[in-house]
C-alpha cells in the first residue's frame, strides 16, 4: 500500500517509521518541511499498521532497512494505530448506498468506510514499491512490455488519424471515435480515458508552431485560435495545471463558490416530471412524515431529497461544505452553469473535437473545422456537420462536484439531467454515423438534450 501522510501534524524533521504487523515489514522516511510524504509498504488488504514518528531526521542506518539510531529505549514521539478523523460524517453513505458510516466519521477507499477510532489497516494491496525509484520503473517498463500487445493507446491512432490495412491488404475507412470520460472518475481512470483520447489525436499537446519543426507531429498540434483562445496554452496543458489529469476529490484543488454549499442540482419548487403512465408527478411531493420515510415502501420522498417534517414536503439534498471544498474543475462546462454546482470552470471550455482523417501543417485548422466553427457559446448552425466525415473527439463530462464512475440513466428532477443529456449526445452521434456532437452543431441549443431529442428536433 502507499501512505500519504500526516500534512496537519507539527512534525517537521523527524523521522516515520511504519510497521506491518501481519508480515512484519517495517519502512521508513524522512517527513521534510512540506510536511507531505508517500511511504510504499508491502500489505495485503485488512494487514494491520502501526506508524511511529521518532523526534529527529534521518534517525536510521539507512533507508532500506530501517534500523534504528537512537538510543535504547527511546520512545517515538508518537504511534499512530487508529484511523483519525475522516472526510465523511456518521450516517454517510458510499457511493453505491451499500455502506455506512457508522461512527463520528470515516475514512472511505474505494466503498469501504473505515470507521475513525478503529485498528489502522492497510486498504489496499501491492508490492509497495516507492515511487520514483529504480525498483518501479524496472516494474513498470516489464509491465508495459506485456500489456503492449493489448493496450488500446497502442493501436488508438489507427482509429482515426493512420490507415491500416485489413487482411486483404485493403485501406480500412477512418472511424469515429469519442471518448466520453466522466470527471473524477477513479474506477476507469480518467487519466487513462485522456491519454488514449491523446493517442487518437482528439487532445493536443504541442504548439501550433510545433507542427512545422515537426510535421511528422501534426496530428498532435494545437490549432492557433484554440490555442490562443486558451491563453496561448495546449488543451493537454490546462488539463494539467488544473489537475483534471489528477481528478483526486481529497486533495481539494478546486473548491466551489459559496453558493455551492447551500445549492443541489435539482428542480425549483414545484418541478414535475412525466411519468411512465403518462401523468405528471411532482419531484417534492407533500405529506411526507418520520412515519412514511421510515420505510421503503411508504417513503415519499425520491433520492436525493428528504422530508422537511415541520412543513411535510420533501426538499432536494443541499451539496453541503465537504462536497463543495472538494469540488473539481470542469473543462468542458457542458451544463453551462444550469446544474448550480458553482464550482470553477475553465473560461472557455474544451468540447475538443476534430474531422478523423490526418492533418499536415497546412490543414491544421482545417481539420479542426468542427471546434473551430463550433465554439462553445456560438450560434446554432456555425458548424455543419457533414455526411461523409466522422468526428474524433474527447469530452470529460462533469457529473458530480467529488466525480463519479460514468454516468446513469436520466433523473427527471435535476436542474441539469446529466445522465438524459449525455445518454442523447452520445445516441446522436451514433444515429449521425460519428458526424455529429450536438454541442457543436447547436452551440446555443444543446442544452436540449436533457429533455429529449423530440425537443431538439431531430
Amino acid at each position: 500500500m502507499e501512505i500519504t501522510c500526516l500534512d496537519r501534524l507539527a512534525i517537521e524533521n523527524t523521522t516515520l517509521l511504519v510497521y506491518n504487523g501481519e508480515n512484519r515489514e517495517r519502512r521508513c522516511a524522512r517527513i521534510g518541511s512540506d510536511l507531505r510524504l508517500r511511504v510504499g509498504v508491502p500489505a495485503s488488504i485488512g494487514d494491520r499498521l502501526e506508524i511511529s514518528i521518532y523526534e529527529g531526521k534521518d534517525k536510521v542506518k539507512d533507508y532500506l532497512g530501517c534500523e534504528l539510531t537512537l538510543p535504547e529505549g527511546t520512545k517515538p514521539r508518537a504511534v499512530i494505530r487508529e484511523w483519525g478523523k475522516g472526510r465523511f460524517a456518521e450516517g454517510a453513505l458510499n457511493g453505491n448506498e451499500t455502506a455506512t458510516c457508522n461512527a463520528s466519521s470515516c475514512g472511505m477507499f474505494q466503498g469501504v468506510f473505515y470507521p475513525e477510532g478503529s485498528q489502522l489497516t492497510s486498504p489496499a494491496e501491492g508490492y509497495g514499491i516507492p515511487r520514483q525509484t529504480p525498483g518501479l520503473r524496472r516494474f513498470l517498463t516489464l509491465a508495459q512490455a506485456a500489456l503492449d500487445p493489448g493496450d488500446p493507446v497502442s493501436f488508438a491512432p489507427y482509429y482515426s488519424i493512420r490507415s491500416m490495412t485489413d487482411p486483404t491488404g485493403a485501406v480500412i475507412a477512418p472511424h469515429a471515435v469519442l471518448t466520453l470520460n466522466t470527471i473524477g472518475d477513479m474506477n476507469v481512470p480518467l487519466n487513462s480515458g485522456i491519454a488514449f483520447a491523446r493517442a487518437t489525436g482528439a487532445l493536443p499537446f504541442l504548439r501550433p508552431d510545433q507542427a512545422l519543426l515537426y510535421p511528422e507531429l501534426a496530428d498532435y498540434a494545437t490549432p492557433p485560435e484554440l490555442f490562443a483562445s486558451l491563453g496561448n496554452r495546449t488543451p493537454n496543458q490546462e488539463l494539467i495545471d488544473m489537475h483534471v489529469i489528477e481528478g483526486i476529490t481529497a486533495l481539494a484543488r478546486h473548491p466551489a463558490g459559496p453558493e455551492c454549499v447551500t445549492s443541489a442540482n435539482a428542480k425549483d419548487p414545484g418541478g414535475t416530471f412525466p411519468d411512465a403512465s403518462g401523468g405528471v408527478r411532482a419531484c417534492y411531493p407533500d405529506g411526507c412524515t418520520v412515519d412514511t420515510e421510515s420505510s421503503s415502501s411508504t417513503r415519499k420522498c425520491y433520492d436525493g431529497t428528504h422530508c422537511d417534517y415541520p412543513v411535510g414536503r420533501c426538499v432536494p439534498n443541499t451539496l453541503g461544505q465537504p462536497t463543495c471544498d472538494e469540488a473539481l474543475f470542469d473543462a468542458d462546462d457542458l451544463d453551462e452553469g444550469t446544474a448550480r454546482y458553482h464550482e470553477q470552470n475553465a473560461k472557455v471550455p474544451h468540447r475538443l473535437a476534430r474531422y478523423t482523417e490526418p492533418a499536415t501543417p497546412a490543414t491544421l485548422g482545417v481539420v479542426w473545422q468542427p471546434r473551430e466553427k463550433g465554439e462553445p457559446f456560438g450560434p446554432d448552425g456555425a458548424w455543419t456537420p457533414s455526411p461523409t466525415r466522422p468526428l474524433t473527439a474527447l469530452l470529460d463530462a462533469y457529473v458530480v462536484p467529488q466525480g463519479v464512475h460514468t454516468f446513469v440513466n436520466g433523473e427527471p428532477c435535476q436542474s441539469f439531467d446529466a445522465g438524459n443529456y449525455l445518454t442523447n449526445l452520445t445516441a446522436r452521434f451514433f444515429q449521425s454515423g460519428g458526424t455529429d456532437l450536438y454541442y457543436l452543431s447547436h452551440a446555443a441549443s444543446h442544452l436540449c438534450l436533457t429533455q429529449g431529442p423530440e425537443i431538439c428536433g431531430y
